[in-house]
């Protein structure tokens, strides 16, 4: 009896080996890189990070001041042209978010972007560098962590009205603080795909979202 066992066993064996030896041979594993953050020489980057070849980025403008009376005031139209409209071309974007962080009836102005990482490692060293600046700041921004992405929202929720308004009321909207964060969350981004020795290219915005004037946000719908 044992014998049969025996006998039928070695067979089932042999047909397992002849099974195995008879598979089409496995892709070998992919190879690991020393340097997480850098891309293989043949491997393709993601589409918004291949610049075009007809607009390179000029450098960001020095911020605005981020300490004093006037880095808490409303930015007006010539601080937009002066240090937002440069990161327009950077994929950044301005919105008016109406019904949500409102103060006295008053729709809040915010300034956002959506930062696009090829792998993981990318997108949480950003977020840890970001993390000690943001503190350091004392300005937190709103973040929003998905797959490849972090989406940057910064708003401040006690700025005053601009100096010429002599009332000096207590609004909430984009401020040189919230200007000057995005200039570090840039500076940060930048230089991460420089060390990746990845283009940068994401799309810019619609329109729409970046206007010309305070104006433009002000009468946009807020979404």
């Amino acid at each position: 009896m044992s014998s049969t066992v025996s006998d039928s066993m070695r067979k089932i064996i042999q047909q397992i080996r002849m099974v195995y030896d008879a598979r089409e041979p496995m892709a070998p594993p992919p190879l690991l890189y020393t340097d997480p953050l850098a891309a293989p020489p043949s491997a393709p980057v993601l589409d918004v990070l291949q610049p075009p070849a007809k607009r390179p980025l000029s450098p960001l403008p020095t911020p605005p001041p981020q300490t004093g009376k006037d880095s808490y005031a409303l930015i007006g139209d010539a601080e937009l042209a002066e240090y937002v409209e440069p990161l327009y071309a950077r994929a950044w974007g301005m919105r008016n978010r109406a019904g949500l962080l409102r103060l006295n009836g008053r729709p809040c102005v915010t300034l956002y972007k959506d930062f696009k990482f090829p792998t993981d490692v990318m997108q949480f060293e950003f977020l840890n560098m970001l993390g000690k600046k943001i503190v350091a700041f004392r300005h937190h921004p709103e973040l929003a962590v998905t797959w490849m992405k972090v989406t940057f929202i910064t708003t401040s929720h006690e700025a005053v009205s601009h100096e010429s308004d002599t009332a000096r009321r207590r609004l909430r909207g984009v401020t040189a603080r919230d200007v000057q964060l995005a200039y570090s969350a840039e500076k940060i981004y930048a230089g991460l795909l420089k060390r990746a020795s990845l283009s940068y290219n994401q799309r810019l915005l619609p329109k729409s979202q970046r206007p010309q004037t305070i104006k433009e946000i002000i009468s946009e719908r807020g979404a």
